[in-house]
């Protein structure tokens, strides 16, 4: 994402309008137990936007950013438990998944 917007800002500037959209997750917004790392680097996503958005204000260029949802997919039941969750913070999350 950051060397995406990087590489395509020059050429983004010389378009009369142009928008950048990055997508970070719902736990750009919340960090579960055992999610420590890809929390971070959803927040970290998040992080970038927003300053991102605030650097390209007045300029021709838009930003925004997509937190989809939990989605229904075997993510959530084949990722790795984080060294510090247990079973049972593990299961919560796979629980939190399958309601959505």
């Amino acid at each position: 994402m950051v060397y995406g917007t990087k590489l395509f800002l020059p050429i983004l500037r010389e378009q009369k309008n142009a928008h950048i959209v990055n997508v970070s997750s719902v736990f750009g917004f919340i960090a579960p137990p055992g999610n420590a790392v890809y929390a971070a680097s959803k927040f970290a996503v998040r992080g970038f936007t927003e300053a991102l958005r605030h650097e390209l204000a007045g300029s021709s260029i838009a930003v925004s950013l997509v937190h989809p949802g939990g989605i229904r997919t075997d993510i959530a039941n084949n990722s790795k438990l984080g060294a510090a969750a247990c079973e049972r913070e593990r299961r919560a999350t796979v629980n939190m998944f399958k309601r959505n």
